[in-house]
């Protein structure tokens, strides 16, 4: 594996010890917290990880076993509503999110660099490369710890 590959891969494995380490920082009291509708609680992020990684584990695994393989978005609104994220313990959505990281790290560190190079047909974006997806999960990832920052502050915020 080149060092750029070792390098997304490294990073990516520490996805799910940075969020559980953030977590720690908020009080379970304020999970439910939203300074408006239309905003996620902590407990429907921590659904959307486990959604976006599941989707994630999927594209990869299309890429490497199928390449060239359609893959499709995901409504993360309607899946947030229909998928009941606002219902749903928050510990089964980190533990899950914790286990297709593991079990995705296991998988990137024996890929060639072939392999980071297969690609899905995404519907709307064309196509991905396994390098791709790897790194974007890292963006999204930040871009939800930072959703999480928000919220804590926001209901600090509010007395």
């Amino acid at each position: 594996m080149n060092e750029n590959f070792a390098a997304i891969v490294e990073t990516y494995s520490t996805q799910a010890v940075r969020l559980k380490s953030l977590l720690v920082s908020c009080p379970r009291k304020m999970w439910e917290f939203k300074p408006a509708p239309e905003h996620w609680s902590i407990r429907e992020v921590l659904h959307h990880l486990a959604d976006a990684e599941l989707n994630f584990t999927l594209r990869i695994r299309f890429a490497i076993g199928e390449p060239g393989a359609p893959v499709h978005p995901f409504a993360q609104e309607k899946w947030g509503r229909n998928l009941q994220y606002s219902q749903r313990y928050p510990e089964t959505a980190i533990d899950l999110y914790e286990s297709l990281v593991r079990d995705n790290h296991g998988l990137l560190l024996e890929l060639s660099d072939e392999d980071f190079a297969r690609t899905v047909q995404h519907s709307t974006r064309g196509p991905q490369t396994v390098e791709y997806l790897v790194g974007f999960c890292d963006i999204h990832l930040k871009k939800h710890l930072d959703q999480i920052l928000r919220r804590l502050s926001e209901w600090k915020a509010q007395g």
